[in-house]
């Protein structure tokens, strides 16, 4: 399961691989999507590798939203349709698959609609699907993952940690 972070990560990394992007770009970019922190070439094919290992990836409609829209302030933003197109093609390859997961479904657990006003809609989402699916959730949000890293029936990594323990 991808929360907005290591979906826009996987996104970004395989546009960059498909762009044939230099050096420069790549580093620029990758800094840029993972807010500053070290996200090496190694830890890039790392989490490649791992993604394109596992028989279906997980995500909702609120992340592929988020993700898709880009920040206005990104690096990616300045070829924000080219990014959009190699994305949507790998998106629609099958790997990826999409769970709808409706605001009244939500809602209807008092529960999901406290993690909504705490944490935003996207995150609630992302949760209340690892929740149903029994899946390893990963995300960028330390304070999510905080909430979450004892008691839940579902698996959740800090995407890095991740990356790190599986050398």
């Amino acid at each position: 399961m991808l929360d907005t972070g290591p979906l826009l990560t996987y996104l970004a990394v395989h546009y960059l691989d498909q762009t044939e992007a230099d050096t420069a770009r790549r580093s620029a970019v990758v800094q840029d999507v993972r807010r500053g922190s070290r996200f090496a070439k190694a830890e890039q094919e790392r989490f490649q590798v791992l993604l394109d290992r596992s028989e279906h990836l997980l995500t909702t409609p609120h992340a592929l939203c988020e993700v898709l829209k880009l920040r206005e302030h990104s690096v990616l933003s300045q070829d924000r349709e080219r990014f959009c197109r190699i994305s949507l093609k790998l998106l629609m390859d099958g790997k990826l698959k999409e769970v709808s997961c409706p605001l009244r479904e939500l809602c209807a657990d008092e529960a999901y609609g406290e993690l909504i006003c705490r944490f935003g809609l996207t995150d609630a989402a992302v949760v209340y699907l690892a929740e149903n699916e029994r899946c390893l959730l990963l995300t960028d949000d330390r304070k999510l993952y905080s909430t979450y890293t004892s008691g839940a029936v579902f698996e959740i990594r800090l995407l890095h940690e991740y990356l790190r323990s599986t050398e």
